[in-house]
């Protein structure tokens, strides 16, 4: 009789682990052997989605600010795993790599060829590397995810790990929400609004991300309609998803999110969507009517701040930047060392310092972050993005053949609607140097939409009208 083999009997060997640790005791040794235990299981049933799955969430999650030599040591770890899985199906053979559409190609050229000609007059150039070393990273990572929904159809798994990662980031907002002191924390007297980021420190940055993820929880709530059970647990997730946006307080996120699901609701349900305005207009005339209402509404969108605000400030340093560096910018990544050099507000003073603990390196709007840092040229690259994602959509409508496509277009170009609405008063969400946590969710979208519909891409529209999905 032959021997058993335990060494290569790997379901053996991790159920004996996983014994182990239960009778050990050691908390840390069970989380840790029933975690890897499960996620074993899980590569083995999902293979290569649940690994991309795993790192998109890890990229949404573990690269935001929790812990810079965590994000480092992921940006790396990720990066270098997409890579072996795009080896592992596509080899050297550059035939056989995945093309992408004409408008792509030329926007990633442009928008590369900007980057280095304002390197190269860069005010500093080791950081203008720097920064474009990171958005050349990002767009070969993208091309990975891309390359591999091609081969994979992993469109399931993507826009799932968007959500799943928003429900982690929103119950992390709800926990501090309710561990802090409740309502009298949120209020905060009666002089500010107290905002919630759970794990992350902008409020802003949790909002840009939940702007994405509502839109998408969307789209699945629609293909799951009929499913009363699946439809609930959309419902659900969509009511922790906006709770949690409005515990965080970001007003530019706010206002993408009410423009994306304007546009879904005329789009999905047109007659629904003349009663809610008249019911969201009538809602807001009777809150406003009474002092108390009135006066929490006013202070939770912080409406002294809203003529009076720091982002003005940021546009003037913007707009002196440009004039000092009208054609080529003053290089990428180098906004933050003019803060000063044109500070609008006296030293010293409440304003200045709200100036530079906000800035995050960008001036708050996205056309005049990139007309500062990278010139004229810049501007132009951003006019010509946002015309292609647009651009896609519209040359996409006259190809779909079901409701789920319908449904997937729908949702993408509400929620570049929702984007571009934003980007007039934050400068993150599209194109911010490379930086994954912000810029990445839309991009998985687009790349969602560029793989659904490759062929469909390469083909020239007609403009058929699609009436018979609406």
């Amino acid at each position: 009789m032959m021997p058993i083999r335990f060494y290569k009997n790997y379901n053996i060997l991790l159920a004996a682990l996983l014994i182990a640790a239960i009778i050990s005791t050691s908390l840390t040794t069970l989380i840790f052997c029933t975690g890897g235990f499960l996620i074993y299981y899980l590569i083995k049933i999902f293979k290569e989605k649940f690994i991309v799955f795993s790192l998109i969430c890890g990229y949404i999650l573990l690269t935001s600010d929790i812990n810079e030599q965590v994000r480092n040591i992921y940006n790396v770890g990720g990066i270098v795993i997409f890579l072996f899985l795009f080896l592992k199906y596509f080899g050297f053979q550059l035939k056989d790599y995945p093309r992408l559409p004409k408008k792509i190609n030329i926007l990633i050229l442009i928008i590369s060829i900007s980057l280095g000609i304002s390197t190269i007059f860069s005010v500093d150039i080791s950081l203008s590397l720097f920064r474009i070393s990171k958005q050349l990273i990002f767009f070969l990572l993208c091309y990975f995810i891309y390359a591999l929904n091609i081969k994979l159809n992993l469109n399931s798994s993507l826009l799932t790990a968007i959500v799943f990662s928003a429900v982690i980031l929103a119950l992390s907002v709800i926990i501090e929400f309710a561990t802090s002191n409740s309502a009298s924390s949120f209020t905060g007297g009666t002089e500010f609004i107290t905002r919630y980021s759970g794990f992350y420190e902008n409020p802003n940055a949790v909002g840009l991300f939940f702007a994405t993820a509502i839109p998408v929880s969307i789209y699945f709530l629609y293909l799951n309609k009929n499913n009363d059970v699946f439809k609930y647990l959309w419902v659900l997730i969509i009511g922790v998803l906006v709770f949690s946006l409005l515990l965080g307080n970001s007003r530019s996120s706010l206002a993408a999110v009410v423009f994306s699901v304007a546009y879904l609701t005329y789009k999905l349900k047109p007659k629904a969507f003349k009663y809610l305005f008249i019911a969201g207009i009538s809602t807001i005339i009777i809150l406003i009517s009474f002092e108390t209402t009135r006066e929490f509404i006013l202070l939770y969108i912080r409406f002294e701040r809203i003529i009076e605000t720091t982002r003005n400030y940021y546009w003037e340093i913007a707009f002196s930047i440009f004039f000092e560096h009208p054609f080529v910018g003053s290089g990428p990544g180098t906004f933050d060392l003019f803060i000063y050099k044109f500070m609008p507000v006296q030293l010293g003073g409440f304003t200045e310092a709200q100036l530079w603990l906000a800035k995050s390196g960008t001036a708050h709007n996205f056309y005049l972050f990139r007309l500062a840092e990278l010139g004229l040229m810049g501007f132009i690259t951003a006019l010509y993005f946002v015309y292609v994602i647009f651009h896609i959509s519209n040359h996409l409508f006259s190809k779909i053949t079901s409701n789920k496509e319908y449904y997937l277009l729908i949702i993408y170009k509400g929620i570049a609607i929702g984007l571009f609405v934003r980007s007039f008063i934050e400068t993150t969400g599209f194109l911010t140097h490379g930086w994954i946590t912000r810029d990445l969710p839309f991009w998985i979208i687009l790349i969602v939409i560029l793989s659904k519909f490759n062929k469909q891409l390469f083909q020239k529209s007609n403009y058929t009208l699609h009436q018979k999905f609406k």
